[in-house]
């Protein structure tokens, strides 16, 4: 009986850590989706695609630099690998760098979001964000996974 308990307790561990390397990956998916959605929509805004609404652009930023302080705390050692994770192994390596570069991104954002108040504005600002982005995923987020 021992011996089942131990067995069974050691595939609930297993199954365990499994799901928690899973959920922070797929965390991680999902806020990065977000991002992208909105991303499309501001940028259409950018480039006169779409017509510039501040109030929009306002509300689209809103969540995001909650998000971004939620997604730095989502990179545990379990989660390197697994789910189709596009997280480069430097990222655990420089994880100082991550986090600052984190920081520069929500200031952008901020930033952003106290220019809707024109297009011009919202148009340099928000340059600022997507260079933001870049600065991370370049480093830190390899190529899709198949």
């Amino acid at each position: 009986m021992i011996r089942i308990l131990c067995a069974l307790s050691a595939v609930v561990l297993g199954a365990t850590a499994v799901l928690a390397q899973s959920s922070a990956i797929k965390e991680r998916k999902e806020i990065m989706e977000k991002f992208s959605n909105d991303n499309k929509v501001m940028t259409a805004m950018v480039k006169g695609e779409a017509p510039f609404d501040g109030a929009k652009a306002s509300a689209l930023l809103a969540p995001w630099e909650a998000a971004m302080k939620k997604y730095v705390t989502l990179f545990p050692d379990d989660s390197k690998t697994g789910d189709k994770t596009r997280a480069k192994p430097e990222l655990w390596q420089k994880k100082a760098d991550f986090e600052t570069k984190a920081t520069e991104f929500i200031k952008a954002v901020n930033d952003a979001k106290g220019a809707t108040g024109s297009a011009d504005a919202f148009k340099v600002a928000f340059a600022n964000v997507s260079k933001a982005c870049d600065n991370c995923h370049e480093p830190y987020r390899g190529p899709r996974v198949p």
